[in-house]
């Protein structure tokens, strides 16, 4: 058979074997066509509930944000939120592109949102290990066989360092320390370090939970501690936080001490379970920032 041009020919055997595919490629846009349709027809029905899934695209901005492996540039989250709201603007003419760009923007503001937060935690850490002696006021304290582990707050070290003073220190206390109790202000040798990065692929961020709990230093005390029992004027605040948690170290030492071994420090009421924070964010969002790990 000669083709249109006359410049070719067309052999029948290879039309009727191209039909099928011809047919198929059809049949396939057929069906994309259909489930896309099918979809809008959804979307549509759903109308009244789209705000419903806002909480679900903000939620979703802030699980991207502490998904990335690097810190991003901080000006990040508002210019893309700025971008899509200018674009929603004046998106009058497409109403069906609207929709799909609030989604967008509410994924920026989670975002925007998850780095304002993180922003608003930082607080001074620890560039280099240091030896000296740190004074401060027990906030917290975690009783164990080889000794209480204390967080400390309004502190002093000892000595003239270029990095400034953390808010918060970590420090593992000698058995001999046993009696601490938050509230305490307490004075001891030890060495302090910045809070240790991941050591190996996919393990334990133990820096960003520091981050988070505003600790800048963790480490241990290098002999006995000198303890001074609360004393001074304290707002009612204050002395509610230290009755918990002097209640909550009782009755981890009660169970301690009532079951011999390891057992006793299991069933004791971990420290982990008393600090997890739970930060708002934005409207029904929330950023859970639990407190370091039991690991040193």
């Amino acid at each position: 058979m000669t083709g249109p041009t006359g410049r070719g020919t067309i052999h029948a055997g290879s039309m009727l074997r191209a039909l099928p595919y011809a047919r198929t490629g059809r049949t396939r846009s057929r069906a994309r066509e259909g489930v896309v349709a099918a979809l809008a027809a959804i979307l549509v029905a759903e109308r009244e509930r789209w705000v419903l899934w806002l909480p679900v695209a903000l939620g979703a901005g802030i699980a991207f944000y502490f998904g990335l492996a690097r810190e991003p540039a901080g000006w990040i989250g508002p210019a893309v939120a700025a971008g899509l709201a200018a674009m929603h603007a004046v998106a009058g003419r497409r109403p069906a592109l609207r929709p799909v760009l609030v989604g967008l923007l509410f994924v920026a503001l989670g975002f925007g949102a998850a780095q304002f937060r993180t922003a608003g935690l930082g607080a001074p850490v620890l560039s280099e290990q240091v030896t000296t002696v740190v004074t401060g006021r027990v906030v917290a304290v975690e009783p164990a066989a080889r000794g209480p582990r204390v967080i400390l707050e309004d502190i002093e070290l000892a000595g003239e360092f270029s990095d400034p003073v953390p808010e918060r220190i970590r420090l593992r206390l000698r058995s001999a320390d046993a009696r601490v109790r938050p509230g305490d202000r307490l004075r001891v040798p030890a060495r302090v370090a910045p809070p240790p990065d991941v050591s190996y692929p996919g393990g334990f961020d133990f820096a960003r939970t520091a981050w988070f709990a505003r600790l800048g230093g963790v480490g241990f005390a290098l002999a006995p501690a000198q303890i001074t029992p609360a004393a001074g004027p304290r707002g009612p605040w204050a002395r509610l936080s230290d009755a918990i948690e002097r209640a909550r170290v009782a009755i981890a030492t009660r169970i301690s001490d009532g079951i011999d071994g390891p057992a006793g420090g299991v069933a004791a009421p971990p420290d982990q379970l008393r600090g997890h924070r739970v930060q708002f964010a934005l409207g029904k969002s929330f950023l859970l920032y639990p407190t370091p790990s039991p690991r040193d």
